[in-house]
């Protein structure tokens, strides 16, 4: 009578350790943590920010935040994005080519993430 109920708590572990694997793999997954295609949106806007901040001054903190934010992102997810891409350079590589890409194809005619300068009052007279 003993046999039976040794067999149950003998499967008991291995039914356990069955169930819990997939999750186990679910947690050490390689899968970047942000789709390809939206971190390459916000590479693209992020990296266009910067330029107008060198150029102009004005990108804040609270617009880098409305970028990720538009994107569904808050800094924490795009930080562990790019804390998985530091482990993979050859992905964030080819996210960066597709990038580039896309700028060059948006702006053919145009150095990639800068803007004309916009007129001021003085050039506008000068054109006049």
């Amino acid at each position: 009578m003993n046999e039976p109920r040794c067999r149950r708590a003998a499967l008991l572990p291995a039914v356990l350790l069955a169930a819990l694997l997939p999750a186990c793999s679910a947690l050490i997954s390689d899968a970047p943590p942000v789709p390809d295609s939206t971190m390459v949106d916000v590479l693209i806007e992020l990296h266009l920010g910067q330029a107008r901040q060198a150029r102009y001054g004005d990108l804040t903190p609270a617009r880098r935040d409305s970028i990720l934010a538009l994107h569904g992102l808050d800094r924490p997810r795009f930080d562990e994005a790019m804390a998985y891409y530091a482990d993979h350079p050859e992905e964030l590589g080819l996210l960066y080519r597709e990038a580039l890409d896309r700028l060059q194809e948006e702006r053919p005619h145009q150095p990639l993430g800068l803007r004309p300068d916009p007129p001021d009052s003085s050039t506008a007279r000068m054109l006049d």
